[in-house]
């Protein structure tokens, strides 16, 4: 339980939204806090733009990453599967 909501009789009762279980009229609390201070502004927009661009190139860094260690091992099943061969003629 947070501060801000307490138990009564089995009914969570929010003073922050104001909500009363016993069928009151209020449902929403009237606001009180200044939107402009809690706003991210265009600090918090940009912030976000570069942790997205970021994380895009991240992305398309490990996918070029993944595309090598795939495109090696195919070369290097198809080298093995080659001196398989070679190894297996070579007996005969």
């Amino acid at each position: 339980m947070t501060a801000s909501s307490q138990l009564f009789g089995g009914t969570l009762y929010i003073k922050a939204i104001g909500y009363k279980p016993l069928g009151g009229t209020v449902l929403f609390a009237k606001e009180t806090i200044d939107p402009q201070l809690v706003s991210p502004g265009p600090v918090g927009f940009f912030a976000t733009i570069l942790v997205a661009g970021l994380t895009l190139l991240l992305l398309l860094d490990m996918v070029r990453r993944m595309r090598k260690v795939n495109m090696r091992a195919d070369i290097q099943a198809k080298l093995d599967a080659e001196e398989a061969a070679e190894g297996s003629t070579s007996e005969k």
